[in-house]
């Protein structure tokens, strides 16, 4: 398995993902500096890392036979 491969398989375990993902944008890529429409965009980008997370849990509990 290769390196990036791993990394991203490690990224999906994390917890509070969408939470990291708007630090990282609000604050780290500055989107503060933007307003309501950076923290309208920073949190919207937060939501659909959530979303990624409940799909991905929703395809391993179907790989493992559980519904």
């Amino acid at each position: 398995m290769g390196r990036r491969v791993a990394l991203k398989q490690l990224s999906f375990r994390m917890p509070l993902r969408p939470f990291f993902k708007f630090i990282y944008m609000y604050i780290l890529k500055q989107g503060f500096r933007d307003g309501r429409a950076g923290y309208t965009y920073c949190m919207m980008q937060s939501f659909f890392e959530f979303q990624i997370c409940l799909k991905f849990k929703e395809l391993e509990r179907e790989r493992n036979g559980n519904r």
